[in-house]
């Protein structure tokens, strides 16, 4: 299984912002302990959309990618900041999201989570960002892999998605 740390380490960014998740909680867990709530490497804002509009402050002050992480009931939220600010057709400012799958079919979960899980990926594919879903089956060697072929997209200015099944991030200071 793959850990919080590995997750981390391979997609290789050095500034996170977003809205914890409970499915993400390795992976949040793992920031406050490497990072803390510190303004260079880690910011946890009031919304997706402000974690949206924070990392693209970050890439066009730096050059370099940012990661957005929330739930998949944030993507609403986040919406409208990534059509009308980060965009290929806009400004072209490339982000990495991690976003925690929700009422994905076949998983139980609360009412309020099933629909939202059903149209996540249609979502991120109407919105032209390419994803990769991480399970507990995904390998550090895989998000290498995948990181790779993401670069390329990020690097015109288009934004990709790791989309996190339940139970795919283990704690992150595991070997």
């Amino acid at each position: 299984m793959l850990t919080a740390k590995q997750f981390v380490e391979c997609i290789g960014s050095e500034f996170y912002t977003g809205v914890p998740d409970s499915l993400l909680k390795a992976f949040c867990d793992y920031l406050m302990d490497v990072y803390g709530i510190n303004p260079d490497h880690h910011i946890i804002a009031a919304n997706e959309g402000n974690c949206t509009a924070l990392a693209a402050g970050y890439y066009l002050a730096t050059g370099k990618f940012p990661v957005v992480y929330m739930q998949n009931s944030g993507i609403g939220n986040a919406i409208n900041p990534i059509a009308s600010l980060l965009h290929r057709k806009v400004y072209a400012i490339p982000v990495i999201f991690v976003i925690g799958w929700r009422g994905e079919s076949g998983i139980r979960d609360e009412p309020q989570h099933v629909y939202q899980g059903e149209v996540t990926l249609r979502l991120l594919e109407d919105m032209g960002i390419p994803y990769c879903i991480v399970d507990k089956d995904t390998t550090s060697k895989d998000v290498v892999r995948v990181m790779k072929d993401f670069r390329k997209v990020l690097d015109d200015g288009n934004a990709v998605a790791f989309v996190v099944r339940k139970g795919a991030l283990a704690a992150g200071n595991c070997e």
